[in-house]
């Protein structure tokens, strides 16, 4: 007895398979080509706009009159503003590309609100915004990477900041959880559309509504992913009546800071 075994199918299932994997390996290598032609083609000479500005300000490069000095603060502001949406694009194709790396340390979960709260003091007080900060006594430390950390609260505060009515209270709260900490952002805003909401996380989405100063959408992706970085979770609560409210939940040590806090 003779049997015939038709094998085209199974060799055009590895042929596929084959192709698949070498479109993958592309695809990552024109990620890490990408992160490097952005890191030295854009910020190196936005490193010398800002440098040749800063430059120009200072009172001993020459006198200045009032246009040229209006002139200047409205290129170092730009060059600040782009310089922070390059920088998170890196750091999102960063993610994307699976090579971004946390430096876990102890951090000082008071100290770090504080910080963050004086960096954006003008920011609120431009729009009489008052933001009250709260932390639970028993909080304490946690292991995290500490700059990223402090870019989560940052951008989620900034967000409110740009929402809030003016005249009205923002609260910056954190409490201590079974198995770690929760930090809630909350805002009387005028809420986020629920049809935006489902997107609230995607790259290059705003919310559905521009706020004073619209950006590039990438703050909440960006915290999204930091967040699942340090496997912890984060939620939004927005209606049109309540405002916003923004729940980050971090573990007290994540599984990638073990050796670190031994």
């Amino acid at each position: 007895m003779i049997t015939f075994v038709d094998v085209t199918a199974t060799e055009e299932v590895e042929r596929a398979l084959r192709e698949r994997n070498e479109a993958l390996e592309s695809m990552a290598l024109l990620r890490t080509r990408f992160i490097r032609h952005v890191s030295y083609e854009l910020r190196t000479p936005l490193t010398n706009i800002s440098g040749f500005t800063a430059l120009l300000q200072e009172p001993s490069t020459g006198p200045l009159n009032d246009k040229q000095s209006e002139y200047l603060g409205y290129i170092a502001s730009s060059s600040d503003a782009l310089k922070l949406i390059v920088d998170d694009i890196l750091d999102l194709a960063t993610i994307d590309a699976g090579i971004m790396e946390l430096d876990f340390q102890e951090v000082d979960i008071a100290a770090m609100m504080r910080e963050v709260a004086d960096g954006l003091s003008s920011r609120f007080a431009e729009h009489n915004l008052d933001l009250v900060v709260r932390v639970a006594p028993d909080v304490g430390k946690i292991f995290a990477d500490a700059e990223r950390l402090r870019q989560i609260m940052l951008n989620v505060l900034v967000n409110a900041a740009d929402f809030a009515p003016e005249d009205t209270v923002v609260s910056f709260t954190c409490e201590e959880r079974e198995d770690g900490v929760r930090f809630r952002i909350r805002d009387r805003g005028p809420g986020i559309p629920p049809e935006a909401l489902k997107e609230i996380f995607d790259p290059f989405e705003t919310g559905g509504k521009p706020g004073r100063k619209r950006g590039a959408g990438l703050g909440l992706s960006l915290v999204k992913s930091f967040v699942n970085l340090h496997h912890g979770d984060v939620e939004i609560d927005s209606s049109p009546e309540r405002g916003t409210e923004v729940t980050i939940s971090f573990p007290r040590i994540p599984p990638g800071a073990r050796a670190a806090a031994e």
